[in-house]
Order: structure tokens, then C-alpha cells, then sequence
């Protein structure tokens, strides 16, 4: 998507009152192109983090996560490294769950409370768990 038509998905999003907004992945993108726009309108968006993916090339630094914190930004899990939580087994889903959210805890000094399952799947287990 062009940043012309993204501002213009912003611009339409402000004015339908209660619509969240919400980036999964962490993409360099999310901080450099995202978080301005979100600022230049006073918008707040939640920011879903593959924890393994900070620092990586293309992906979210760990002071470009700070930022997004201290901008008034959510940060959740999106898993340590993007897998389909569904079919996993058990210390695998931990990983995914419990571990990621530590980490990413520790990287923001701030309790995470969201997760976003990778790929929009889930059961029942992954619920519970």
C-alpha cells in the first residue's frame, strides 16, 4: 500500500470514532511511517511484536519499541517467532506465549497484556494456554 492511501485509511479511521487500530510483525515501517502519521493526527495505535524479529534488519529496533511506548503507543505479543500457534506443542506454545511476553517485559519495562495470534489462528487450547 502506497503512504498516500494509508494516510487516507487514517483520515477515514478518525472520524468513525471507535476503531482500533492495531500493526502485527513488527516492521521497521511501524516506527518510521506509522507512528508519524498515527502522531500528526493524535492517533494511538496498538503495535503487535514478533520478539525475535527486534533488532533484525527491516524490523523494529529495541529503542524504535521504546519510542512507540513513550509516544503512547500499546505494545503486545505477537509470538517469539511468528508461528501458527495452533498445532504446536507444548513448550513450543510456551515459548510463543509465556517466554515472548517475559522478554518483550523485559525489553519495554512495561506489563504486556495483549496477543495477537499469528495468522488469526487459534483453538481452544491456544485460548487456555
Amino acid at each position: 500500500m502506497d503512504a498516500a492511501r494509508f494516510e487516507e485509511i487514517l483520515d477515514y479511521a478518525k472520524t468513525q470514532g471507535r476503531i482500533e487500530l492495531t500493526f502485527d510483525d513488527a516492521n521497521e515501517s511501524d516506527y518510521t511511517i506509522a507512528m508519524p502519521l498515527l502522531q500528526a493526527r493524535g492517533m494511538k495505535a496498538q503495535f503487535f511484536v514478533v520478539v525475535d524479529r527486534v533488532g533484525q534488519p527491516g524490523f523494529l529496533s529495541c529503542s524504535q519499541v521504546g519510542a512507540l511506548l513513550a509516544a503512547g503507543m500499546e505494545i503486545g505479543n505477537h509470538g517469539m517467532r511468528h508461528r501458527r500457534w495452533v498445532g504446536l506443542c507444548e513448550s513450543e506454545l510456551r515459548e510463543e506465549l509465556v517466554e515472548a511476553r517475559e522478554r518483550l517485559e523485559q525489553l519495554t519495562r512495561t506489563p504486556v497484556q495483549q496477543a495477537a495470534c499469528p495468522f488469526g489462528s487459534y483453538n481452544r487450547r491456544v485460548i487456555q494456554a
